[in-house]
């Protein structure tokens, strides 16, 4: 009996990749990372190139006028190859995936909030094909052993023998509502927020929002907005305006 063809290209690893670094910063935050956040945040930020990541630094070359989805991934990949950035934003910035590049920003910005669990491994039925990109699957490495290096970790490798830990990990990834603040404009009277959040899309790949707003989304209001969460009770959320709703523009995701 053939076994069903499962492969892990770069959108599948990118998604493995960015839920194994969830739980991984999930466990570290419920433990010893309350105690030591401080000194984790500074060699991590001295190890890895976390600052400014390439959408950071795409965003702050243009006026927030001209800020637009297509342009800005553009620029992000370029600014990721130019510098050699191996962050998990950086990864992302390399395939132009808008829906990869939000979660993995998300990610970066918020590390955990939930607890992420693993489906069993079955070798049994399925055949796991690798086809990530060599160079993606080689910076990658690089981000993977300054995890494993400075949080004690166990990524798995990204190679054709972990092939099907990243499918699963991947394939697992609940995506949907996430949500990044990513810049500000100060050039009115009252500052607007910008914002990307992956909203439902076709096959269930999802695809991206660009929104603009008077205050800052965060991925559990996105969540509310699209009933996914259950909304907070009314005593614990500030009024707002219906004209301080955000206009959503759609922008296609790539599957």
């Amino acid at each position: 009996m053939s076994r069903e063809r499962r492969v892990v290209d770069d959108r599948v690893f990118l998604l493995g990749l960015d839920k194994l670094y969830r739980k991984a910063m999930w466990r570290r935050e419920a433990s010893e990372l309350l105690r030591s956040s401080r000194a984790d945040a500074k060699g991590l930020g001295s190890r890895l190139p976390f600052g400014c990541d390439p959408l950071g630094q795409a965003l702050s070359e243009a006026a927030p006028t001209g800020w637009a989805v297509e342009t800005l991934l553009e620029r992000a990949r370029q600014v990721a190859i130019e510098t050699d950035d191996f962050s998990l934003a950086g990864l992302a910035a390399r395939i132009q995936d808008p829906v990869i590049l939000t979660a993995a920003r998300e990610s970066m910005v918020l590390h955990s909030w939930v607890a992420l669990g693993f489906a069993s491994l079955s070798h049994s039925r399925h055949k796991y094909v690798w086809a990530v990109d060599r160079t993606l699957a080689r910076q990658a490495k690089r981000f993977i052993a300054t995890v494993n290096s400075l949080f004690d970790e166990e990524l798995p490798a990204p190679k054709p023998s972990q092939a099907e830990s990243y499918w699963q990990a991947g394939k697992g990834n609940g995506v949907i509502g996430r949500c990044v603040r990513l810049g500000q404009d100060d050039s009115q009277a009252q500052p607007r927020h910008y914002h990307w959040a992956i909203a439902p899309g076709k096959d269930g790949q999802g695809e991206v929002e660009a929104f603009w707003d008077k205050e800052p989304w965060t991925t559990p209001r996105f969540e509310e907005k699209l009933g996914m969460r259950t909304p907070w009770p009314r005593s614990n959320r500030r009024p707002t305006s219906p004209s301080s709703r955000p206009v959503l523009k759609r922008q296609p995701g790539h599957p």
